[in-house]
């Protein structure tokens, strides 16, 4: 999936992802291993996995599951991810906008969006990073300038 350069006036809530820059989506089968599967995390820096049966997407596995659902709790590492797994999360197309991805991430809480076609095979995946990458990239007037903190104020500018 190729970078494709927008006016700088484009529109966040009307682009679709598939305009994205997005990396190929790590996936596992959800018979793969708890301690395989955190160790290809690991290993290729992933905060998350697509736990696909074939094509076909039946879960997501994060960094958070990690933490939530393994950390302290004496899992066995040989048990099958799909015991941790969320099944059938929440998806989106790759037609589908960024302004869409933004909403669903902020009212459910989520980090990483799956993507699938129309016949429900993996299309890719979207991250809160993937948005932001692509906010500052088209709107660095915008994202630069803003304060450290977001209602700080200058009261008058700095600069000759």
């Amino acid at each position: 999936m190729g970078h494709v350069v927008m006016p700088w006036r484009s529109d966040y809530k009307s682009e679709v992802l598939r305009h994205l820059d997005l990396k190929e989506p790590l996936r596992v089968s959800r018979t793969d291993s708890l301690g395989n599967v955190i160790e290809r995390m690991q290993e290729e820096r992933r905060a998350c996995v697509l736990v696909c049966d074939g094509d076909r997407l039946v879960g997501i596995f994060t960094e958070r599951d990690v933490l939530l659902e393994v950390v302290g709790r004496g899992e066995p590492s040989d048990a099958p991810i799909e015991r941790f797994m969320t099944p059938d999360p929440m998806v989106l197309s790759l037609d589908d906008t960024i302004g869409t991805a933004v909403a669903r991430m902020d009212t459910g809480g989520y980090r990483n969006i799956p993507l699938v076609d129309g016949e429900g095979k993996v299309a890719g995946l979207v991250s809160v990073r993937d948005i932001l990458t692509f906010l500052a990239e088209h709107f660095p007037e915008e994202v630069y300038n803003l304060p450290p903190r977001l209602h700080q104020a200058m009261e008058r500018p700095e600069g000759a």
